[in-house]
């Protein structure tokens, strides 16, 4: 089968940034693996260009001065169109982004990985945000409207858009890099630390992640907190900074911006838990990241988190209204012995996210969008 996947892709091949980046990458390894032609079309470099990277395949639409909601369901749309006529693939997979998917002439399926105007409103200017939502809102609909075949990595997503989508919906979780299923997860020693994964930002609330490790430390005072991502503004990185400071722990929160994801990976395998207080998610991929390496997970149990957490089976459910009973009862479980029995439940809800499995699935939705235009 010749498959094209539409999709942002990282510019350098040793550095997977962002979540459907990270997505496109092992969904198509494992396609390649299952004998498949796969060609990536991804905003970058100059129009046209092509690379190769292995058996990969590889067409750059260019970088725009215009801001992406602007352009992206119209002229860069009609770039695609005519990248997908040079390469007449046999089903093209949107990841991530209706409106590159308005009048696709091919065979195509629809991944939602996020509800794009809701993302568009953090962060930023304010007005530019309420301008860039309301028009990806727009764009975004006819493109669901217009569907006829979508995956939802979520049933929160699902629910979300469900007066939205007229297509056939499939449920396939995001694919997860193979690496973590073959990388040692070792339940002794772990360090008496917790991780935040993602963007330091509004979005991801990195306020509250400082919020609750203060309200864990109270009871657990020898555990530390990674936090592993690039800071959205100057600003805020230094409201967390500030916070860091004013509570004293300054030498027990690090950040640790950007890590290579072998780094990243060191780092989650070696630790006791993923802490995230994030205000908008569909299904974060550094919780499924986490379980494959053995690491239970405390998260809202808001979007499409509680899909992917069982409360006091593989993670806690946190907010800024948990009590102090219960951050007390987080903590003694991350320091006893309970915790190996979480560490064991999430590798076992893990294997849900592999790139096999997840590939397998999605080629039972390219074959039926084929089968459909036929």
């Amino acid at each position: 089968m010749k498959i094209v996947l539409v999709s942002p892709f990282s510019i350098q091949a040793d550095n997977i940034s962002g979540g459907v980046a990270a997505v496109s990458q092992f969904l198509s390894d494992a396609l390649l693996s299952a004998g498949h032609e796969v060609t990536i079309i991804a905003p970058g470099k100059s129009f046209g260009e092509k690379e190769t990277r292995g058996k990969l395949n590889i067409r750059w639409l260019g970088i725009s001065r215009i801001p992406g909601f602007l352009i992206y369901a119209n002229l860069q749309r009609g770039k695609i169109i005519k990248l997908l006529d040079t390469i007449k693939p046999d089903v093209v997979h949107f990841e991530g982004s209706f409106g590159w998917s308005i009048d696709c002439p091919y065979p195509y399926v629809v991944t939602i990985h996020g509800i794009a105007e809701k993302d568009a409103a953090f962060g930023g200017n304010p007005i530019k945000s309420f301008i860039a939502s309301n028009v990806i809102k727009i764009m975004e609909n006819k493109g669901r409207n217009g569907a006829e075949q979508v995956i939802s990595i979520s049933p929160y997503a699902t629910n979300l858009l469900k007066d939205k989508l007229k297509g056939q919906i499939h449920h396939i979780d995001n694919p997860i890099d193979r690496v973590l299923y073959e990388y040692p997860v070792n339940p002794n020693p772990r360090e008496e630390k917790l991780m935040c994964v993602g963007v330091v930002g509004e979005r991801k609330n990195t306020l509250g992640v400082i919020e609750s490790f203060i309200n864990i430390k109270k009871y657990a005072p020898q555990f530390k907190l990674v936090v592993c991502g690039v800071a959205a503004s100057q600003d805020y990185y230094q409201q967390c900074m500030q916070k860091v400071r004013d509570n004293n722990l300054e030498n027990h929160v690090e950040f640790r911006g950007n890590l290579a994801r072998d780094e990243l990976y060191k780092e989650l395998s070696t630790s006791k838990g993923l802490l995230m207080m994030s205000k908008q998610e569909t299904a974060p991929m550094a919780i499924a990241e986490s379980m494959v390496l053995g690491v239970p997970c405390l998260a809202p149990k808001e979007f499409g988190i509680p899909y992917m957490i069982d409360e006091g089976v593989n993670g806690w459910f946190v907010s800024e209204s948990t009590d102090d009973k219960q951050w007390q009862r987080i903590a003694d479980s991350l320091q006893g012995e309970s915790w190996h029995k979480l560490s064991a439940n999430a590798l076992e809800n893990a294997k849900r996210y592999h790139p096999d499995s997840v590939a397998g699935k999605t080629i039972d939705v390219y074959q039926q969008a084929i089968s459909k235009e036929r």
